[in-house]
């Protein structure tokens, strides 16, 4: 049997509201990607890119505004 990449993936599930579904859905079509794929583009991690540590004032930033 084949082994694809995503074989090995790590999996998420996530909740998010009806409308961000839609959006995601329509922008991966236009897009042309799947919709994991156009999530994964949005969050920068379609590439190599290491996400930085969030410390100090952006941390509390980001807690002040419920991200």
């Amino acid at each position: 049997m084949k082994k694809f990449p995503s074989d090995s993936a790590k999996k998420f599930n996530v909740r998010m509201s009806d409308e961000l579904h839609s959006q995601l859905k329509a922008a991966a079509a236009i897009n042309r990607r799947s919709l994991n794929s156009e999530i994964l583009v949005r969050l920068g991690c379609e590439g190599k890119a290491k996400m930085a540590p969030v410390s100090g004032d952006h941390a509390a930033q980001l807690r002040r505004e419920g991200a």
